[in-house]
Order: structure tokens, then sequence, then C-alpha cells
């Protein structure tokens, strides 16, 4: 039958692939099949191919293979080393924690920075940072500063013990505050000189002060009649400085007029009462005004009870000054009008002449 169909050779075998067999198709039983057909001819070049093929493929797939079982090789070595590293790492920190922990023997003295005039501090854990632990146990440390000098700028040696251990420290005494200066305005006629310290009422620093104008040309720039506004400096040793703006007239000659009157004694208070007034004017002329003026009352004691008792009532007091030595108070202040309000040069002069007041040259 067609299902029983088969290809055979002379010898009764098949060949290798590609070969050729010239003979008759027959069933089981040998008869022959006319109608039969022939397997189609093998390409062996289309069939090289396909093996070539497969060849290479298999070969590739087996590289691939090789590489990735490489990479993941090495990534496990890499793995493998970086444990060991961290490890290694580990184990080294720990070592050198151990050994550069903070031993209750390690305690360091500190440097310590002190401002001039200040006081050194009084607690212990301002000078030394102990071994152990995050504070300082008052009791157990010992603070020597006998070498330090507070009032004098420079870097002084201390010394801290602890369990019978004595380590020295650095106290730097440093003046970094500027100096406190009160200024006072300066009136002065034309042609009469001046300089920064004819500003300053008083200057307060521990390391001195030295006073110069901001601008080096003031004194210079400033001679002529009027007014003005000047910067004053005041520096001390070390650099630190304060300005202040004050004021500056400059009066033509002529123009300022001293009057003084002195009162009889008085026997209720036991004392003598002498009344300034130094007023300087707008012009000479008869229609000038008040530009600025003193009013000073000095009134001296003859005794210490009535001065004392005199004191303890205007001691404190705005514009009120006491000189015990010489047992007198002072009054100042400021006027811009004389009397009952009087401005103009020639109400002014009339009303004081009428008070019994002297026009004298200072």
């Amino acid at each position: 039958t067609a299902d029983q169909i088969s290809l055979e050779s002379k010898e009764n075998q098949l060949k290798s692939d590609g070969c050729i067999v010239i003979g008759n198709i027959v069933d089981d039983k040998y008869n022959y099949i006319p109608d039969a057909k022939l397997p189609e001819m093998i390409d062996m070049k289309a069939r090289k191919s396909y093996i070539k093929k497969n060849k290479e493929k298999k070969m590739n797939i087996s590289e691939v293979d090789i590489k990735a079982a490489e990479l993941k090789k090495k990534k496990m070595l890499n793995i493998t080393s970086m444990i060991s590293l961290c490890i290694i790492a580990f184990l080294v920190a720990a070592y050198l924690y151990y050994k550069n922990s903070p031993k209750d023997a390690d305690f360091k003295p500190l440097t310590v920075t002190v401002e001039l005039g200040k006081s050194l501090p009084t607690s212990k854990s301002a000078y030394v940072k102990p071994g152990i632990g995050k504070e300082v146990d008052e009791m157990s440390y010992t603070i020597d500063t006998k070498d330090v000098v507070v009032d004098k700028v420079g870097e002084y040696k201390y010394y801290v013990t602890h369990n019978n251990k004595r380590k020295p420290g650095i106290i730097k005494i440093v003046d970094t505050t500027p100096p406190a200066i009160e200024t006072r305005e300066v009136i002065l006629l034309e042609g009469e000189s001046f300089e920064a310290s004819s500003f300053v009422v008083k200057c307060s620093d521990l390391s001195g002060c030295n006073y110069s104008f901001e601008d080096s040309n003031t004194e210079n720039k400033y001679t002529q009649a009027g007014s003005y506004v000047v910067v004053v400096a005041a520096t001390d040793a070390f650099g630190n400085k304060t300005i202040k703006k004050e004021s500056l007239v400059i009066e033509k000659v002529g123009y300022v007029k001293f009057f003084k009157k002195q009162f009889e004694y008085d026997f209720s208070t036991n004392s003598q009462k002498v009344e300034k007034y130094e007023i300087h004017f707008t012009d000479f002329l008869s229609d000038s005004i008040i530009l600025t003026g003193i009013h000073t009352t000095i009134t001296t004691y003859s005794d210490e009870e009535s001065y004392q008792t005199a004191r303890k009532e205007y001691y404190g007091e705005v514009n009120y000054t006491c000189d015990d030595e010489a047992k007198t108070i002072k009054h100042v202040e400021k006027a811009t009008t004389v009397g009952y309000y009087y401005s103009s040069y020639d109400q002014v002069i009339n009303y004081l002449k009428t008070q019994g007041f002297e026009e004298v040259d200072s």
C-alpha cells in the first residue's frame, strides 16, 4: 500500500545524506507501484548552510553561557571582596576607637579668652575638657591661675590638675571694647584754634583714649564763621574706635557778650551766689537775636553743714554739679532767651542791665 512505500538501495539499506539511489518503488511484498512518487531531491547547499548555522548558534549560546558564568563569578568575587573590606574596616575602626577612646587621664585644658577688665570664669568647666563624660566634676579638678594678670592684655599660662596629673593651658586677656566717649558742642571765635580733644567731655577705656577727626583736614577746612558738623573719633591702644558727631560754631569777633552778677551774702543759707551769662548773637546789630547762650549759677557755702544740707537737695539733679572740696553747687543750662523770653540784642542787654548784671570780658 502507499503507506508502506519505502525506498531501498541495492544493498537494502540507506546511504548517507545526499546519496542518490536508483531503483523501483515496491510495496512490502515487493510488487511494483508504478504511480509512486520519489522523495524530492535534498538541497545539499541549503542543508550544509543549515547545519553550519546550527553549529554557530550552539557555539554562540555556549560562549554566552561561558561569559555569563564568568561575569557571575566576577560579581561574586567583588561581593566577597567588598564584604571582606567592610569587615576589615570595621575591625580597624573598632581597634582605633578602643585605642583612642577618651580616658579619664586624657583631659584637655582649653584656651580661655577674657575681655580686659572682666573677671576670670569661676566654673572649672570653662577651663577643661574632660577625658571621659560630657561634664566636669568640679571637685576633682584644680585650676591654677596665679600667673594671669587680668588687667593687662596678653597671653598667660595656667594649669589644670586632675588625679595628680598637671597640664598647662592658655588664658588670653583681650581688649575688644571701644571707648565710651561723651562730647560737647564747641563755640569759638573766628581765628581761634581747635582740635579733636576740644569736643571731648570725658572718655572711658581701660587701654586709654586717643582723639582725632575722621576727616584729617577738619582743622584746616573750618576756619570761617559759621556752623559745622564734625566727626570726632576716640581710639584705644588696640584700635577699638568710637565716633561721635558734634557741632562746631565759629563766630565773628565781637558777637559774644559776657555778663556777671554777684548777689549779697545770704545769712539764712550761709552762702553767696554768682550768676553769669555767656550769650552768642547772630550779628552785632540792634535787630540781631540770640544764637546760643549759657546761663551759669554758682553758689558757694561758707560751712560744711550748710553745704551738705544743700547738697542733699541738688545732688544728682540734671545740670547740677557739686564740688565737695570747694563747697560749691553749680547749675549750668542753655539759654536761647533771657528774662521774659527776650531774644533780640537790645532786649537782652537792657533786661540784664536792669537786673544788675555787668558786662565783663569773659
